[in-house]
C-alpha cells in the first residue's frame, strides 16, 4: 500500500482491525489480522481518488466507516465481506473523523463547514447538521452516548454538543 501513513481501526472484542491508506485508484481499506501478523485483504471504493484520513468500527463490528476528506464524504464497509456497501456525499464538506452513535447511525466532522452531521448509514440520509467548532476535527462520545466532544482545531479549544438538542453547552480551552 503506497501514500500516506495508514491508519487503523480496533473491531470490538476481536483481534482484526482495518487500516486505511491512499491509493491512485481508490480507498484501500486492509482487514489484518492483530498480533499474528495475519493476512491483509484490500477492499477498493470507487474510480476516483480517494484519502481516507479517519476510521471506526460500528458498537458491534459488523461495518467500518471510512471518513474520506479528498472525495468529501464517508464510505461504509462490511468487514466480512472486504466489500463497500455505501457511498455517503457530504457534499465536499471536508469530513475529517468519524464516530459512531448506535450501531446504524455516524456522526463526521466537517472541518472548513465547523458542523458536525449525524447520518444513518442504511440509506445515505443527513439527518441533521449542527455548528460545534470553527475548524471541528476529533471527534469523542461520552460513554452514556449524550454528548459529544469536538475538537477544533482553529481556536485550540475543546466543544461539548449535547446531543438530543445539538448545541453547544460548553467549551474547554486548550493551551498550546
Amino acid at each position: 500500500m503506497s501514500g500516506w501513513p495508514a491508519l487503523w481501526a480496533a473491531r470490538p472484542q476481536s483481534d482484526k482491525a482495518f487500516v486505511t491508506g491512499r491509493r491512485r485508484l481508490g480507498l484501500v481499506a486492509l482487514a489484518v489480522a492483530l498480533g499474528t501478523g495475519g493476512h491483509a485483504r484490500a477492499v477498493h471504493a470507487g474510480p476516483s481518488y480517494r484519502s481516507p484520513i479517519n476510521v471506526a468500527f460500528s458498537p458491534n463490528g459488523l461495518l467500518v466507516a471510512a471518513a474520506d476528506p479528498t472525495w468529501g464524504g464517508v464510505v461504509i464497509i462490511d468487514p466480512r465481506a472486504r466489500s463497500v456497501l455505501r457511498d455517503i456525499s457530504l457534499n465536499g464538506a471536508d469530513p475529517a473523523y468519524v464516530v459512531w452513535n448506535g450501531d446504524e447511525r455516524i456522526l463526521v466532522s466537517e472541518g472548513m463547514r465547523g458542523t458536525v452531521a449525524e447520518v444513518d448509514v442504511r440509506d445515505g440520509t443527513v439527518l441533521r447538521r449542527f455548528p460545534a467548532a470553527r475548524r471541528a476535527s476529533g471527534l469523542a462520545m461520552t460513554s452514556d452516548g449524550k454528548r459529544l466532544l469536538v475538537c477544533d482545531r482553529g481556536l485550540n479549544r475543546v466543544a461539548f454538543v449535547d446531543l438530543s438538542r445539538g448545541d453547544v453547552t460548553n467549551r474547554v480551552e486548550v493551551v498550546r
